[in-house]
């Protein structure tokens, strides 16, 4: 279901809405929004995930605009988390279900390093990087990743060969003691998606950023 609505982002459905766009990215509603607010940056062009963007000018724009919709969502909202969970190839149990790049923006102020170790007693090593574009240029080709700047504008990648299917997700719902709802392929969260066009709908404009 998320996969056709990355693809065929210019179909009808409500959930396809563009909220902003720049010229190679789109900002669209998540399908399984835990909560209000949550949105996603996708590429207008195929990449299986951030990391494969090997392209100065289209990570400048991508933090732009990450930029420009974290700060819309700190005024409505008062935080914002941005993580990706980083697939490195196709069907990868990281990418969950979803072959194509997406930046998660959620307004939530949870420690989502913490809840990994709390709830599931992983641990990672977590490594501070200055920002998006710097973390995906000193990723590690071919390793998958975990990426995550959280409400206080730190920036943390990580590398393992044992990273769960929607891990961040499954520790936003722990969270918000609904561990059942962490599957969008399950809770598609309808109510939260429709909430969230209200909310940024108003800023939409049709200049491209």
């Amino acid at each position: 279901m998320e996969k056709e609505v990355i693809r065929n982002y210019h179909r009808k459905e409500f959930y396809n809405e563009i909220l902003f766009e720049s010229e190679n990215f789109i900002v669209i509603p998540s399908l399984g929004s835990l909560v209000e607010g949550w949105l996603l940056i996708v590429p207008r062009h195929e990449y299986l995930s951030l990391l494969c963007i090997n392209n100065d000018s289209l990570l400048n724009e991508l933090v732009e605009l990450s930029n420009f919709v974290g700060e819309l969502m700190v005024k409505e909202f008062g935080c914002v988390t941005m993580f990706e969970h980083g697939a490195t190839h196709p069907n990868s149990t990281i990418g969950c279900g979803v072959d194509f790049a997406h930046l998660h923006l959620v307004p939530i102020n949870f420690d989502l390093l913490q809840g990994v170790e709390k709830f599931f007693n992983l641990s990672y090593e977590w490594r501070k990087v200055s920002g998006l574009k710097d973390a995906i240029g000193t990723l590690e080709k071919g390793l998958e990743y975990l990426f995550q700047k959280d409400n206080l504008g730190n920036s943390v990648i990580t590398q393992s060969e044992n990273i769960q299917s929607q891990l961040f997700r499954k520790v936003i719902a722990y969270y918000l003691e609904t561990p059942e709802k962490y599957d969008w392929k399950k809770f598609y969260e309808m109510d939260n998606v429709s909430k969230t066009i209200s909310r940024f709908k108003k800023y939409y404009s049709e200049v491209k950023l």
